[in-house]
């Protein structure tokens, strides 16, 4: 697996190399209200004041207090990051996520006087279960400069402060999202520095509603699926029959693609064409900013 990735890195112009610390106001910070009730939930949105560099990447791990506040899911429809590495994830008390940004980004302002835009990285939803103070922090943060040279850059790290006091009178709901994931294209690709050469499937949308949630995959014509993440190493490398994948938001919507193993015949121009498809496909989705 992180063969896989490494390979689509490079291919997208993503490399590690040296490290320093933030040399040009490098910034991680969130923003989002500081008083709530229990039972109320609210969006904490991390954001990233860069530097003059154009960055192509960042990876993050959230700490919160997990006694006070409980995680419920994220939102990247105002996100920077058109492909997750790793999509926000907890892991107990934390949130891990990596992305990158092909082609890179400075972010909006004014450049000649020194002062750079701030860009959302995601939002991440969370609920109060408990009175108390609550605080996030960010136990790890990295940016990847579009340098040529992947230069990481140790940005400063603000944490936030959330004080839960008293209880919610009535219950509140999340807004009603009835719009679907964005269509995508699914596709299956070969190469030999990619899983052993076997097929693999490639995959990803947005949603600018609720949210993206997941993927789900059938390879048996919609009889059974399974969650998944791209680059997905097929089970079935042969065969007839298409493959589904299911892109699903955080109200349950759903849109779908379909793609085929292709014939042997196709099997040596999958394998020239597939770093070209891998690129094709992590730009396609580029979303404008905020």
């Amino acid at each position: 697996m992180i063969k896989k990735i490494l390979i689509i890195l490079i291919l997208a112009g993503f490399f590690f190399s040296k490290d320093v610390f933030a040399f040009d106001f490098e910034t991680f910070y969130f923003e989002s209200q500081s008083t709530i009730k229990v039972g109320e939930e609210i969006p904490v949105k991390i954001l990233m004041k860069g530097g003059s560099s154009p960055v192509n990447g960042v990876s993050l791990e959230v700490n919160f207090n997990d006694d006070v506040l409980e995680y419920v899911s994220s939102n990247d429809s105002g996100s920077v990051i058109t492909n997750w590495v790793l999509r926000p994830t907890q892991n107990g008390s934390s949130v891990k996520m990596e992305g990158i940004i092909p082609g890179g980004i400075i972010g909006t302002a004014l450049p000649e006087f020194g002062v750079f835009g701030d860009t959302e990285i995601v939002t991440l939803m969370f609920k109060a279960v408990k009175e108390g103070e609550a605080k996030i922090v960010f136990n790890e943060g990295n940016i990847y400069l579009s340098d040529g040279l992947g230069t990481i850059v140790h940005p400063f790290l603000f944490e936030k402060n959330i004080n839960v006091s008293g209880f919610l009178k009535e219950e509140q709901g999340l807004p009603t999202d009835s719009i679907p994931p964005a269509k995508f294209d699914a596709k299956i690709i070969q190469h030999k520095d990619i899983a052993d050469g076997k097929f693999v499937l490639i995959f990803d949308t947005y949603d600018t509603g609720s949210g993206l949630s997941h993927f789900e995959i059938s390879e048996d014509g919609g009889s059974s699926f399974t969650t998944a993440v791209s680059p997905y190493v097929l089970a079935t490398q042969s065969g007839k029959g298409n493959i589904i994948v299911r892109a699903y938001d955080n109200s349950g919507n759903f849109s779908e693609d379909t793609a085929s193993i292709p014939d042997k015949g196709k099997g040596i121009a999958l394998v020239l064409i597939g770093a070209l498809i891998i690129v094709v496909f992590s730009i396609k989705y580029r979303r404008r900013i905020r």
